[in-house]
């Protein structure tokens, strides 16, 4: 069970860590201490349900899952109408070099790319940090 909390734990701050890299440098404007709080207890929370499964399964189905309640709490934290949650009640971060208003379509699926950058990035951190944890952990 510690081996557990611990890899949890790191997969926690490791997302946390990349997200806020890429907040730090790439969106304007930054986010909130809430929201990285969140970013960190949802990771570990998912890492720990997901902590028996192998390396990929549990990096690739657990960063779907962590996508998934990282948007849901992206909607909660707007329509709460409280800026400490997230940024994106008064504005939602800008990825710098990707305007609002730019559609991707792919077929009959025509998709923002604010949120298709927002998928990839928050797919990608828990994916990596996953991944990095099981390399700590396995040592």
């Amino acid at each position: 069970m510690t081996k557990r909390l611990w890899f949890a734990a790191g997969v926690g701050i490791f997302a946390m860590l990349i997200d806020l890299a890429f907040h730090t440098f790439l969106t304007s404007p930054e986010e909130t201490f809430l929201y990285f709080t969140m970013k960190f207890l949802l990771a570990a929370a998912v890492a720990f349900a997901f902590y028996r499964w192998g390396a990929l399964k549990g990096a690739l189905v657990g960063a779907a899952i962590f996508d998934i309640l990282t948007g849901v709490y992206y909607g909660l934290a707007y329509y709460a109408g409280n800026p400490a949650l997230s940024c994106c009640f008064l504005q939602p971060p800008q990825v710098f070099g990707l305007p609002y208003a730019a559609w991707l379509s792919f077929g009959y699926l025509t998709v923002s790319t604010w949120l298709l950058a927002f998928v990839v990035v928050h797919y990608f951190a828990f994916f990596a940090a996953y991944l990095l944890a099981k390399v700590v952990a396995d040592r």
